[in-house]
């Protein structure tokens, strides 16, 4: 069944995960960056944040980050983690405690 765009209002939704079939494509300046662009300028115009799925390259994340992207995951940050790996990771990364 389509998703009706007006669903994104109806709901109320604050993000929108962009499915990594299209990150796969992304910076290479073709029909894939404009169909982002405009759905990352939608999104923005309804104050909703875009979370691309699936960035594997910086060449992706460095188009997703100048298409003003607000999240991106993917095997360019990590694998999947169990939770204790994941918590280190932050611990590395950022000093985080948990709670």
């Amino acid at each position: 069944e389509p998703f009706s765009l007006l669903a994104l209002q109806e709901f109320q939704v604050g993000s929108i995960k962009v499915d990594r079939e299209l990150i796969k494509d992304a910076g290479r300046g073709g029909d894939t960056d404009r169909l982002l662009n405009a759905i990352i300028a939608m999104a923005h115009a309804i104050n909703v944040q875009v979370v691309a799925a699936g960035a594997e390259t910086e060449k992706q994340l460095q188009f997703l980050s100048r298409a003003g992207c607000d999240y991106a995951q993917g095997f360019l940050f990590s694998s999947p983690l169990r939770q204790d790996d994941f918590e280190a990771l932050l611990r590395r990364d950022s000093h985080y405690e948990p709670a």
